[in-house]
Protein backbone atom coordinates (compact mmCIF):
# COMPACT_ATOMS: atom_id res chain seq x y z
CA UNK A 1 0.00 0.00 0.00
CA UNK A 2 2.68 2.29 0.69
CA UNK A 3 4.65 2.04 -2.64
CA UNK A 4 1.00 2.28 -4.47
CA UNK A 5 0.55 5.45 -2.74
CA UNK A 6 4.17 6.50 -3.09
CA UNK A 7 3.89 5.88 -6.85
CA UNK A 8 0.80 7.35 -7.36
CA UNK A 9 -1.20 3.80 -7.75
CA UNK A 10 1.29 3.50 -10.61
CA UNK A 11 -0.13 6.43 -13.24
CA UNK A 12 2.89 7.80 -13.55
CA UNK A 13 2.19 10.27 -16.33
CA UNK A 14 -0.36 11.95 -18.10
CA UNK A 15 -0.43 14.86 -20.42
CA UNK A 16 -1.79 16.71 -23.48
CA UNK A 17 -0.13 16.17 -26.56
CA UNK A 18 -0.57 18.13 -29.68
CA UNK A 19 -3.45 18.04 -31.08
CA UNK A 20 -5.41 17.18 -28.00
CA UNK A 21 -4.11 13.72 -27.76
CA UNK A 22 -4.28 12.39 -24.49
CA UNK A 23 -1.44 10.08 -22.84
CA UNK A 24 -1.33 7.90 -20.23
CA UNK A 25 1.74 6.11 -18.53
CA UNK A 26 0.79 3.47 -15.92
CA UNK A 27 4.41 1.96 -14.85
CA UNK A 28 2.72 -1.05 -12.83
CA UNK A 29 -0.66 -1.70 -11.67
CA UNK A 30 -1.01 -1.58 -8.01
CA UNK A 31 -4.31 -1.61 -6.04
CA UNK A 32 -5.46 -0.29 -2.67
CA UNK A 33 -8.64 -1.33 -1.48
CA UNK A 34 -10.69 2.61 -1.35
CA UNK A 35 -7.82 4.31 -3.17
CA UNK A 36 -6.84 3.20 -6.01
CA UNK A 37 -10.20 3.69 -7.83
CA UNK A 38 -10.59 7.09 -7.17
CA UNK A 39 -6.77 8.12 -8.88
CA UNK A 40 -7.65 5.73 -11.76
CA UNK A 41 -11.09 8.21 -11.81
CA UNK A 42 -9.25 10.77 -12.00
CA UNK A 43 -7.26 9.53 -14.99
CA UNK A 44 -9.84 8.29 -17.04
CA UNK A 45 -11.67 11.59 -16.44
CA UNK A 46 -8.68 13.29 -17.93
CA UNK A 47 -8.69 10.79 -21.18
CA UNK A 48 -11.94 11.00 -21.77
CA UNK A 49 -11.54 15.02 -22.90
CA UNK A 50 -9.29 13.63 -25.85
CA UNK A 51 -9.43 13.79 -29.39
CA UNK A 52 -7.98 10.31 -29.01
CA UNK A 53 -6.01 8.08 -26.43
CA UNK A 54 -2.57 6.86 -25.29
CA UNK A 55 -2.02 4.45 -22.92
CA UNK A 56 1.53 3.39 -22.43
CA UNK A 57 2.03 0.74 -21.08
CA UNK A 58 6.03 0.14 -22.12
CA UNK A 59 8.16 -1.51 -19.43
CA UNK A 60 4.64 -2.02 -17.34
CA UNK A 61 5.78 -5.41 -15.37
CA UNK A 62 1.90 -6.03 -14.24
CA UNK A 63 0.66 -6.19 -10.36
CA UNK A 64 -2.59 -6.24 -9.40
CA UNK A 65 -4.87 -7.59 -11.71
CA UNK A 66 -7.83 -5.78 -9.67
CA UNK A 67 -6.08 -2.43 -11.41
CA UNK A 68 -5.72 -3.57 -14.66
CA UNK A 69 -9.42 -4.97 -14.97
CA UNK A 70 -10.68 -1.44 -13.49
CA UNK A 71 -8.65 -0.26 -16.41
CA UNK A 72 -10.53 -1.84 -18.97
CA UNK A 73 -14.09 -1.46 -17.13
CA UNK A 74 -13.73 2.41 -18.83
CA UNK A 75 -13.66 0.52 -22.60
CA UNK A 76 -15.81 -2.18 -22.44
CA UNK A 77 -19.47 -2.85 -21.11
CA UNK A 78 -20.42 -3.24 -17.80
CA UNK A 79 -20.44 -6.55 -16.82
CA UNK A 80 -18.44 -7.68 -20.05
CA UNK A 81 -16.74 -10.70 -19.07
CA UNK A 82 -12.75 -9.78 -19.32
CA UNK A 83 -11.06 -13.07 -18.42
CA UNK A 84 -11.39 -16.21 -16.49
CA UNK A 85 -9.07 -18.10 -14.38
CA UNK A 86 -9.04 -21.59 -13.96
CA UNK A 87 -7.23 -22.54 -10.97
CA UNK A 88 -5.77 -26.20 -10.93
CA UNK A 89 -8.30 -27.99 -8.46
CA UNK A 90 -11.10 -27.27 -11.39
CA UNK A 91 -12.28 -23.97 -9.64
CA UNK A 92 -13.31 -20.45 -11.44
CA UNK A 93 -12.59 -16.90 -10.95
CA UNK A 94 -14.54 -14.55 -13.60
CA UNK A 95 -13.19 -11.17 -13.81
CA UNK A 96 -15.52 -9.01 -15.30
CA UNK A 97 -16.38 -5.05 -15.84
CA UNK A 98 -16.99 -3.05 -13.00
CA UNK A 99 -20.91 -2.06 -12.98
CA UNK A 100 -20.47 1.27 -12.06
CA UNK A 101 -17.60 3.97 -12.64
CA UNK A 102 -17.71 7.73 -11.56
CA UNK A 103 -16.04 8.86 -14.66
CA UNK A 104 -17.93 6.73 -16.81
CA UNK A 105 -16.96 4.97 -19.45
CA UNK A 106 -14.62 5.68 -22.52
CA UNK A 107 -16.20 5.84 -25.48
CA UNK A 108 -15.56 7.19 -29.13
CA UNK A 109 -12.21 8.24 -29.39
CA UNK A 110 -9.52 6.28 -31.01
CA UNK A 111 -6.85 4.11 -28.50
CA UNK A 112 -3.67 3.26 -29.03
CA UNK A 113 -1.76 0.94 -26.26
CA UNK A 114 2.04 1.03 -26.30
CA UNK A 115 3.88 -1.92 -25.29
CA UNK A 116 6.75 -3.97 -25.72
CA UNK A 117 8.77 -6.32 -24.41
CA UNK A 118 9.04 -5.53 -20.90
CA UNK A 119 5.20 -5.36 -21.07
CA UNK A 120 3.59 -8.36 -18.81
CA UNK A 121 1.25 -10.18 -16.88
CA UNK A 122 -1.82 -7.34 -15.86
CA UNK A 123 -0.06 -5.10 -18.60
CA UNK A 124 -0.35 -7.65 -20.73
CA UNK A 125 -4.03 -8.83 -19.79
CA UNK A 126 -4.78 -5.18 -20.62
CA UNK A 127 -3.44 -4.91 -24.40
CA UNK A 128 -4.95 -8.50 -24.73
CA UNK A 129 -8.29 -7.24 -24.19
CA UNK A 130 -8.21 -4.42 -25.96
CA UNK A 131 -6.50 -6.49 -29.07
CA UNK A 132 -9.87 -9.40 -28.31
CA UNK A 133 -12.02 -6.87 -28.23
CA UNK A 134 -11.16 -4.70 -30.80
CA UNK A 135 -10.92 -1.64 -28.57
CA UNK A 136 -8.13 0.27 -30.04
CA UNK A 137 -4.33 -0.63 -31.90
CA UNK A 138 -1.26 -1.80 -30.59
CA UNK A 139 1.79 -0.05 -30.92
CA UNK A 140 5.06 -1.63 -30.24
CA UNK A 141 6.70 -5.23 -29.91
CA UNK A 142 5.25 -7.78 -28.94
CA UNK A 143 4.93 -8.26 -24.83
CA UNK A 144 6.57 -10.83 -22.76
CA UNK A 145 4.39 -13.82 -22.40
CA UNK A 146 3.42 -13.86 -18.80
CA UNK A 147 -0.35 -15.08 -18.56
CA UNK A 148 -0.60 -16.85 -15.78
CA UNK A 149 -1.60 -15.56 -11.94
CA UNK A 150 0.63 -16.83 -9.38
CA UNK A 151 0.14 -16.89 -5.86
CA UNK A 152 3.41 -15.72 -3.75
CA UNK A 153 4.81 -17.56 -0.72
CA UNK A 154 7.09 -16.31 2.07
CA UNK A 155 10.46 -18.45 1.80
CA UNK A 156 12.74 -17.94 4.92
CA UNK A 157 14.82 -15.97 5.86
CA UNK A 158 13.41 -13.11 3.40
CA UNK A 159 12.84 -14.43 0.32
CA UNK A 160 9.33 -14.63 -1.63
CA UNK A 161 8.44 -17.44 -4.32
CA UNK A 162 5.94 -16.69 -6.69
CA UNK A 163 4.48 -19.80 -8.12
CA UNK A 164 1.60 -20.28 -11.26
CA UNK A 165 -1.76 -21.07 -9.77
CA UNK A 166 -3.74 -21.41 -12.85
CA UNK A 167 -4.52 -20.76 -15.96
CA UNK A 168 -5.89 -17.06 -17.64
CA UNK A 169 -8.48 -17.41 -20.41
CA UNK A 170 -9.55 -14.68 -22.24
CA UNK A 171 -13.53 -15.42 -23.83
CA UNK A 172 -13.42 -13.94 -27.13
CA UNK A 173 -10.03 -15.93 -28.16
CA UNK A 174 -10.43 -18.99 -25.64
CA UNK A 175 -6.81 -18.71 -25.65
CA UNK A 176 -4.15 -16.55 -22.96
CA UNK A 177 -1.10 -14.80 -24.27
CA UNK A 178 1.37 -17.27 -21.69
CA UNK A 179 4.43 -18.05 -23.68
CA UNK A 180 4.06 -16.08 -26.58
CA UNK A 181 2.99 -12.49 -25.67
CA UNK A 182 0.54 -10.25 -27.14
CA UNK A 183 1.55 -9.23 -30.58
CA UNK A 184 1.38 -5.46 -31.58
CA UNK A 185 -1.33 -3.88 -34.53
CA UNK A 186 1.82 -1.77 -35.22
CA UNK A 187 4.88 -3.87 -35.03
CA UNK A 188 7.70 -0.72 -34.34
CA UNK A 189 10.50 -0.04 -31.90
Amino acid sequence: AEIARYTNHGLAEMRILPGNIRYLRIEGFAWVEDETGPAYDGAMQFLKGGRAVIIDLRGNGGGWIQASKYLISHFVDADALIATFHRPNGETDQYRAADYLPSGRIQGPPVYILIDGRSRSAAEMVAYTFQQYRLGELIGTRTEGAANISDDFTVAPGFRLSVSTGRTVQPISGTDWEGVGVAPTVETD
